[in-house]
């Protein structure tokens, strides 16, 4: 019995962030961690440019437009001594999200993934975890254009994202 309301209370706490979070990326507030080569004013919720760490996001946009793939534009950065922000080497997933993050462009975008449930297959019999998959359905996603300054101008941000 007390299981059961501990879950209902648990599963009424996440529809609340949820929706609190989708009214803030409808206002152009940031919510969660900022991307790297941004900083968060928690004054106004919203991100601004990292003057240190945006001339890394800068430099991964031009190797990239220049033709090189991503294990090739990380392998270039971690020779030239570019670090992620917690200090690691960079590798092709950073670079690829990256330059798929819509906040470089100024965006803030909400919905875009979505937890789902991984139920056991033959494969795994004991998945019992939720997987995070992305969605393409418009409706379900929330875009605030212009909500913060942009890194890279939306056009190059757009070549690069397809």
């Amino acid at each position: 019995m007390h299981c059961n309301v501990a879950q209902y209370e648990s599963e009424k706490i996440g529809i609340r962030i949820r929706l609190g979070n989708l009214e803030k990326a409808r206002q152009g507030k940031w919510y969660g961690g900022a991307p790297d080569g941004h900083a968060l004013n928690p004054e106004i919720n919203r991100l601004e440019i990292d003057p240190v760490r945006a001339p890394l996001i800068q430099r991964i946009f031009d190797l990239y437009e220049k033709g090189h793939g991503t294990l090739r534009v990380s392998n270039i950065l971690n020779a030239e001594g570019y670090r992620s922000v917690q200090g690691a080497l960079l590798n092709l997933t950073r670079v690829r999200r990256l330059l798929r993050n819509p906040a470089y462009c100024g965006d803030v975008v909400y919905g875009s993934r979505g937890r789902v449930p991984a139920w056991p297959t033959d494969d795994n019999p004991m998945a019992r975890r939720r997987r995070t998959v992305f969605t393409r359905d418009a409706e379900r996603i929330v875009v605030c254009r212009d909500a913060h300054p942009a890194t890279i101008d939306r056009q190059r941000s757009e070549r690069i994202r397809g």
